[in-house]
């Protein structure tokens, strides 16, 4: 069914996406060969001790897990290029970086726009976050106990933080709030 799908060549895009598993049913109609199928499956690639998941359709990353060779002094990517496509790094996965002693500082590239649930959780190590001008989401226990964290400058932009975001954050002297921010949640510092 669906054989002609794709016959009227003078209105198709150079690329279709696909969702993931479906190469052959799709590719059965008469002009697959005539198209670029791209499966919306989702990969990795690790840069620096951080694995991103990159994903086709949006063309957007979101930093995943890391690894063991992760620098004590990081800087979250903008962007990753794969297979000659470009992604944009939009989030901070959930416990990506949790739990990690060997970290001391981090920069939130301008391309992140939400830390999420306890991305960063437990480094006890972690002295210094630099966050870049898109994060506008800060999602709950993202910082929490991270003790050695001692001053915080937030972007404009920035819209909400979550609960217990910043709890048990013992050493924090300084901190400037955003004139953009609309919600603070529960125990959030």
């Amino acid at each position: 069914k669906g054989v002609h799908a794709f016959e009227n060549k003078e209105t198709l895009p150079p690329v279709i996406i696909i969702p993931c598993g479906l190469f052959e049913v799709y590719s059965t109609a008469n002009v697959w060969e005539r198209l670029a199928l791209l499966e919306d499956c989702a990969t990795t690639k690790t840069i620096d001790g951080v694995t991103y998941e990159l994903i086709p359709s949006t063309l957007q990353a979101i930093a995943k897990t890391t690894t063991n060779d992760l620098p004590t002094d990081l800087t979250i990517q903008e962007t990753i290029v794969d297979d000659a496509r470009q992604y944009k790094v939009t989030e901070v996965g959930s416990r990506c970086f949790a739990n990690l002693s060997s970290l001391h500082s981090i920069i939130i590239s301008n391309t992140i726009e939400k830390i999420n649930t306890n991305a960063f959780e437990k480094c006890h190590n972690l002295q210094k976050v630099v966050f870049g001008d898109a994060v506008d989401t800060i999602a709950e226990f993202a910082f929490y106990t991270c003790s050695l964290l001692d001053t915080i400058t937030f972007n404009e932009g920035l819209l909400s933080i979550g609960n217990r975001s910043f709890c048990n954050c013992t050493e924090l002297e300084f901190l400037t709030l955003p004139s953009t921010l609309t919600k603070i949640e529960d125990w959030a510092f």
